[in-house]
């Protein structure tokens, strides 16, 4: 499973990579720019983004990397990208803002008056049709 930091080396490579080319960058490079993660967890997180279609790992050393970003990747880092930059409203926590969760939801649909309309229609059109068949034969 991928964690928070996983993500965000993630994204880092994706803002690195040229459409279509191959990304070397140093360890020492992506330590840097993730922060507070160690050369082991570096490491680990490279190999489960690789592991989960993400990146392609064409060659790493140990102060090297050269990696591909694949098309999952790029797609995932887009969208945690754009959910970032989504403000999350919280609701207040005054007693005033309690939602009411006594009454129940109304359905979009009230099936039962859907089947007594179509009911209704289907019998009003066949007596219709009876009337002009009936009328038909008799006068014609």
């Amino acid at each position: 499973m991928l964690d928070k930091n996983a993500f965000k080396i993630l994204g880092i490579i994706a803002s690195m990579t040229v459409e279509g080319e191959n990304l070397v960058v140093e360890k020492s490079e992506l330590l840097e720019r993730t922060g507070d993660i160690t050369s082991e967890e570096l490491d680990s997180n490279m190999e489960a983004l690789e592991v989960n279609d993400m990146i392609s790992i064409l060659y790493s050393d140990a102060g090297l990397y050269c990696v591909t970003l694949l098309p999952k990747g790029k797609l995932v880092s887009e969208k945690n990208k754009r959910d970032a930059s989504v403000p999350v409203v919280l609701p207040d926590e005054s007693p005033e803002a309690d939602f009411v969760a006594d009454k129940p939801v109304k359905p979009v649909f009230d099936y039962k008056k859907l089947a007594l309309i179509c009911a209704g229609s289907s019998f009003g059109g066949g007596f219709i049709a009876a009337i002009i068949a009936f009328l038909l034969a008799r006068f014609a």
